[in-house]
């Protein structure tokens, strides 16, 4: 049977606060006994420290003993060393049993406080107990013992309890009302909301819930609506993405099967034309292992980021960014294009080697494709406030303003025909946004038409 949210929140809200109180009340009920014990055990150590000098010196230490225990309301006792009780403030000792096996005597003989709490055989009742060892000539002469029965001090702490037991239902009584005003309160708002959020998911994602008074449901509100933004937009993105890759694994798919009929049509016959049409398939298979390589690389980095498996070691960044460039050092020198280095050889930052290196080599290749013959590329680091920041740029063709927001998208591509003719697969630039974000960095870049392109790496230094 389905009920109104004000009727599932406040139940819950109200054994919560039922609970918590119990609970509180517990503990502190404990705590303030245990403190109370431990008033009454410093009181009691006190009282033997005081009485022991008197104990010391006197001939009748029964008489003592019984004096000290009717000034001051505390039970006396004295054991000799072999256990046997020589004096009591209250009973005979004669008649009292052997104290050697008592907890508290056998810690007093072994030179500490003995404190202890249980029952007493001879009076028949709870007993608290505190025991010093008094000494003479370096020896040990006798055990001094007090001791004060717990019915008194649970008698005296009683009435704390019941004002503390008394607040208790006070406050969760309070605490009750006013749970079942703020459920009130919570539940037309967060009913709208709900039914906000429902429409977001069965897909009207073109809605827009109404901002309640309530800040905080306005902020939730707020967060929704962005969401849903988000959600339009992702959405989008998933679209060109799926018609972005099936066209782009299409293209060499179908280049494959058009020159296989070519070939199973009669072409193989022709020696020189067989050829150049097995070049142009294996070039169109090396498109497509391209493409998913990429594509397993983008995943990989996506899914260790999530999972916390990408470990970042302080590296030195220079040769790093030689081992990148290297890379592309004989591919650059066939169009006489210059690749320069620019970082300090101390200059180190968190990474993972492997993926920095992967990332700016993504970049210097781009740069190299797309500069003009002669130009030259440029590759530096250099420190930042709280980063260091990564920079390849070119004097290449450049990039129009309206395609930099989309330049890091999968597949994204500004001149279709020219990229995929300069061997690109399209996630070049988005494997660098995501390794960047792998390192709680980002990427960013300057172009412009006909004047080259920059594109940096910002990373934290911690």
């Amino acid at each position: 049977m389905q009920k109104r949210l004000l009727w599932r929140f406040f139940p819950a809200f109200a054994a919560v606060v039922a609970v918590l109180l119990l609970l509180f009340s517990v503990v502190a009920i404990r705590l303030f006994d245990n403190f109370y014990l431990a008033q009454v055990t410093d009181e009691l150590k006190a009282q033997v420290t005081l009485a022991e000098p008197t104990l010391r010196t006197t001939a009748d230490i029964q008489q003592a003993v019984r004096e000290l225990g009717e000034r001051s309301g505390t039970r006396f006792t004295v054991v000799l060393p072999d256990g046997t009780v020589a004096a009591d403030s209250e009973e005979n000792p004669a008649q009292m049993t052997n104290h050697a096996d008592r907890p508290e005597v056998r810690d007093a003989f072994g030179g500490i406080v003995g404190v202890s709490t249980r029952h007493s055989p001879t009076l028949k009742k709870e007993l608290l107990y505190v025991a010093v060892r008094v000494r003479a000539a370096g020896e040990t002469r006798f055990i001094l013992r007090a001791a004060k029965p717990l019915r008194g001090i649970k008698e005296a702490i009683g009435p704390v309890f019941g004002e503390m037991s008394l607040v208790a239902l006070l406050i969760g009584a309070a605490a009750v009302l006013v749970s079942f005003v703020v459920a009130r309160r919570i539940s037309v708002p967060l009913r709208r909301i709900q039914e906000g959020a429902e429409r977001f998911a069965a897909g009207d994602l073109g809605s827009r819930l109404a901002m309640p008074e309530t800040e905080e449901f306005a902020r939730l509100a707020r967060s929704l609506n962005t969401m849903a933004e988000q959600l339009r937009r992702l959405e989008n993105i998933r679209k060109d993405f799926v018609a972005n890759v099936s066209h782009e694994l299409r293209t060499p798919i179908t280049s494959i099967k058009g020159y296989v009929e070519t070939l199973r049509d009669g072409a193989l016959a022709d020696r020189e034309k067989a050829r150049a049409f097995l070049d142009t398939i294996a070039r169109q298979a090396d498109r497509l292992g391209a493409i998913v390589e990429d594509l397993l690389a983008l995943s990989k980095i996506e899914r260790d980021n999530e999972q916390g498996d990408i470990v970042l070691d302080r590296s030195r960044l220079r040769p790093i960014l030689e081992a990148a460039a290297q890379l592309f050092a004989q591919r650059a020198a066939e169009r006489s294009v210059r690749i320069d280095i620019s970082c300090d050889e101390g200059l180190s930052a968190p990474v993972s080697a492997p993926l920095l290196e992967q990332a700016i080599a993504n970049l210097v290749d781009n740069a190299v494709k797309y500069s003009h013959d002669g130009g030259t590329v440029t590759v530096s680091a250099a420190l930042a406030p709280d980063a260091v920041v990564i920079t390849v740029a070119d004097t290449g063709i450049g990039i129009s303003l309206e395609h930099l927001p989309r330049l890091f998208e999968r597949f994204y591509r500004v001149d279709k025909a020219r990229s995929r003719a300069a061997g690109g697969t399209g996630l070049g630039l988005a494997i660098v946004k995501h390794i960047a974000l792998a390192h709680k960095g980002a990427v960013s870049v300057k172009s412009e038409q006909g004047k080259g392109s920059s594109f940096s790496i910002s990373l934290p230094l911690s």
